[in-house]
């Protein structure tokens, strides 16, 4: 069972389409070998406007927030 995967993409390389390839390649597969798998569920800060707008254009949708999950 895979519970955590974080997925980075180093500074340098960022906006030329390798995290949305990243992305896509591990929900294909989800898709396509993986039928035990439901659901993908990401969680980020509200704060990180960035990587929020890059979900959204991946199809994800904002459900809920988790109130006091991480103390800053």
């Amino acid at each position: 069972m895979l519970s955590e995967l974080t997925v980075a993409v180093d500074p340098n390389y960022q906006g030329k389409g390798i995290g949305k390839l990243i992305f896509q390649s591990l929900l294909n597969i989800i898709q396509e070998e993986r039928n035990d798998i439901l659901r993908v569920e990401l969680i980020t800060r509200e704060s990180n406007r960035k990587a929020i707008q890059f979900y959204q254009k991946l199809g994800f949708i904002i459900e809920r927030r988790f109130e006091k999950r991480i103390s800053a």
